[in-house]
């Protein structure tokens, strides 16, 4: 198990309205970042709640019904794999780990 409670940081970028969360970080870290540049993720409903399980879970909460998942507005994620290699994933670089790190759900296009 990793430890990652001390990595709590949430920089919001206000102009492209998207924010970098280490994943140690809470909801409430996340609305309380967010909400100073006016904006607001759709994430779950308890404070305490940590970013990164929730996101990876599925993520439901005030906002999931306009919004949807937190899930469904993640755009790209930092990944350090069992050999220790770090990878990005995103729609455009590691495709199929972004997938993956999404769920794996519903059909790929081949």
């Amino acid at each position: 198990m990793l430890d990652l409670s001390r990595m709590t940081s949430v920089r919001v970028d206000p102009v492209a309205r998207t924010a970098r969360v280490e994943p140690g970080a809470r909801l409430g870290d996340v609305d309380r970042e967010t909400q100073a540049f006016g904006l607001a993720l759709p994430v779950g409903i308890n404070s305490t709640t940590g970013i990164a399980g929730l996101t990876l879970g599925g993520g439901f909460g005030w906002l999931s019904r306009k919004f949807g998942l937190t899930i469904d507005n993640l755009l790209a994620a930092d990944v350090v794999t069992a050999s220790g290699e770090l990878l990005h994933a995103s729609p455009k670089e590691n495709e199929d780990l972004f997938w993956a790190v999404r769920g794996g759900g519903g059909t790929s296009a081949s």
